[in-house]
């Protein structure tokens, strides 16, 4: 997985250190408020990170990083790319991400997601790229528009009691 710079930010793969500063973002009910899994307990934060460090093995070029913020900041939340054909489809890369509370309103989210984007667009080739988003979630429909990801359908995801909004890029 090729690290990503951008002004600000750095996209690394995840490693085992990493779980303290996840824990305030997976463990954050604020920040999880519009996750489909929820608010994690302290004790989960080592198995998902886990699974993002075995998926970068899998997948090297896609997966969940690490956002870190520059110069010598610690992680401050993810964003990455991932394939679920059941979600978003056969062959199309979902964009994923979630911060700090405390790093909102800076325009990371938008620096992160805009890296990812063009990375997969771009040095992967993907042919699209898609983001759900929860058409409450006026965050992340503003970091969507900065990207130029046009709304596609709405989307029902499982135990939901209204649907999401698929945006795409191609």
């Amino acid at each position: 997985m090729i690290e990503l710079a951008t002004r600000r930010l750095t996209l690394r793969r995840f490693v085992p250190g990493d779980a303290n500063a996840m824990t305030n973002v997976l463990c954050d009910p604020e920040v999880m408020r519009f996750s489909i899994a929820g608010v994690r307990r302290p004790s989960d934060v080592p198995v998902w990170l886990r699974h993002r460090i075995d998926e970068a093995g899998v997948h090297p070029d896609l997966g969940i990083r690490a956002v870190v913020e520059r110069p010598g900041g610690g992680v401050i939340g993810y964003a990455g790319l991932r394939m679920d054909p059941a979600r978003c489809g056969a062959d199309v890369a979902e964009l994923s991400y979630r911060l700090a509370q405390r790093c909102w309103g800076q325009g990371y989210a938008t620096e992160a997601a805009a890296a990812i984007v063009e990375h997969g667009l771009g040095a992967l080739r993907l042919p699209r790229i898609v983001a759900v988003v929860d058409p409450t979630n006026a965050a992340s429909l503003r970091v969507v528009a900065k990207l130029q990801m046009a709304f596609e359908r709405p989307i029902m995801l499982p135990s939901y009691s209204y649907p999401d909004h698929l945006y795409g890029i191609e």
